[in-house]
């Protein structure tokens, strides 16, 4: 029973991850906590949609964070 209400809001909320699970399903009146939901969600393979790590770290080609090489065509416009 737990398993279909975990996946039918995970397909709604794809984002969800297993703390606003476990709101939803005590919202619905079921006793489970995090960790059960997690267990739970792991069974079903499915995560919650998070950052990755390292992800403000500089690309290794550039310097100083900033970006080189780029051309950049101007036109300026001549008033009449």
């Amino acid at each position: 029973m737990l398993l279909v209400l975990i996946d039918a809001e995970y397909t709604r909320h794809p984002f969800y991850g297993s703390r606003k699970i476990k709101q939803y399903l005590r919202r619905l009146g079921h006793k489970v906590n995090r960790k059960r939901v997690q267990r739970l969600m792991g069974i079903l393979g499915l995560a919650g949609m998070t950052s990755r790590p390292n992800t403000s770290r500089p690309h290794p080609q550039q310097q100083d964070g900033q970006v080189q090489n780029i051309d950049v065509a101007v036109e300026l416009a001549t008033i009449v």
